[in-house]
């Protein structure tokens, strides 16, 4: 008399479907992050790996005193960049960095504590 009654094994297998069921019914869509902080407990097994040496790109390690000497760096390439089109201004790249900040802050798994200037 298969499948006239109903094994314990089955009842677990409903209970454990539903828990599930509802355990979906509370997830929130995936966001845009792809930017995340290294847990600290990774970040030990190898530092180097999660340092920059050479330049900062981004909020995380900008303040690191080896890396500022690289900043004028930045703004040398930025001049030169800007030197290539005598039509597009300093006012225009700012105007549409900002216009893109909103988006870029939206990619970082937490929210960063800097000014827009």
């Amino acid at each position: 008399m298969a499948g006239a009654g109903t094994s314990a094994s089955d009842c677990h297998q409903d209970e454990l479907t539903i828990s599930i069921k509802k355990r979906f019914e509370g997830l929130s869509p995936p966001s845009d992050c792809c930017i995340f902080t290294v847990p600290a407990r990774l970040q030990l097994t190898n530092e180097e790996a999660y340092t920059p040496r050479v330049i900062a790109i981004g909020p995380y390690h900008r303040l690191n005193p080896s890396l500022i000497p690289m900043e004028d760096h930045k703004l040398l390439y930025l001049q030169n960049f800007l030197q290539h089109d005598r039509n597009y201004h300093l006012e225009d790249y700012i105007k549409r960095v900002k216009s893109w900040e909103g988006e870029a802050r939206s990619y970082y798994d937490k929210k960063i504590n800097l000014s827009s200037d």
